[in-house]
């Protein structure tokens, strides 16, 4: 797995390694989706403190088992995307992703996926 902090960029949009300067834009985009969030994803309702917790989180384990990116449209954070659990042995992983429900069907989260496997 790569362990440098380098933003991912695709056709359509780039990814960049989670910074606590992400934290309130995920925050507003996690809100605009909680109603289709909130029944997959168990951390939707948490409060804030627990999200600017993760993104603390996320970014200090970078390259220690964990590689979380934001995915921006348009230079917006709209998501995020995640490798964990890897086992260079195997050469497995595994992926989390969420995006802002009003652009999800529109294959940006597969583009995004794409880029973080190649990136692996």
């Amino acid at each position: 797995m790569n362990d440098g902090r380098v933003p991912l960029v695709t056709e359509r949009v780039v990814l960049e390694p989670i910074e606590l300067r992400h934290a309130d834009a995920l925050w507003q985009a996690k809100d605009a989706s909680l109603d289709e969030l909130r029944r997959w994803m168990a951390w939707a309702e948490q409060p804030r403190e627990s999200h600017d917790g993760f993104v603390q989180a996320a970014h200090e384990q970078w390259g220690k088992g964990e590689w979380v990116f934001v995915v921006t449209v348009d230079a917006l954070p709209v998501g995020t995307i995640g490798v964990d659990r890897y086992q260079p042995m195997f050469s497995s992983a595994e992926i989390g992703y969420w995006l802002r429900s009003d652009l999800s069907g529109r294959g940006l989260m597969t583009e995004a996926a794409a880029a973080v496997v190649e990136y692996s």
